[in-house]
């Protein structure tokens, strides 16, 4: 199921490259590859121009992942907070806990 992910999402991503929601969907797909460093370049952008909103929440939710397999606890208990602000968003809950955030 990924390696579809991987390729609608790379080809979502080229045919309108300057979307936040696609550039996050991209890096979703890779982070849940473990291509973390390619995720991580999509990812940032994402979060720091998205004040509020999914865009926001599902950026820091990737990055922090990111950032407790790189072995920053604090980095990622702090995006995984600011990921889980969304009230009645089971798969956040359910992916962060997975995670072991």
């Amino acid at each position: 199921m990924l390696s579809v992910a991987d390729r609608l999402s790379e080809r979502a991503l080229a045919m309108a490259p300057q979307s936040p929601t696609l550039q996050g969907t991209r890096a979703s797909v890779l982070a849940e590859l473990g291509r973390d460093a390619e995720a991580e370049s999509l990812l940032q952008p994402v979060f720091d121009s998205s004040p509020a909103g999914i865009n926001r929440r599902y950026s820091a939710l990737y990055l922090a992942i990111i950032s407790a397999r790189r072995g920053d606890p604090t980095r990622a208990t702090e995006l995984a907070r600011i990921a889980r602000d969304a009230e009645g968003d089971s798969y956040v809950s359910d992916r962060l806990k997975a995670a072991g955030l």
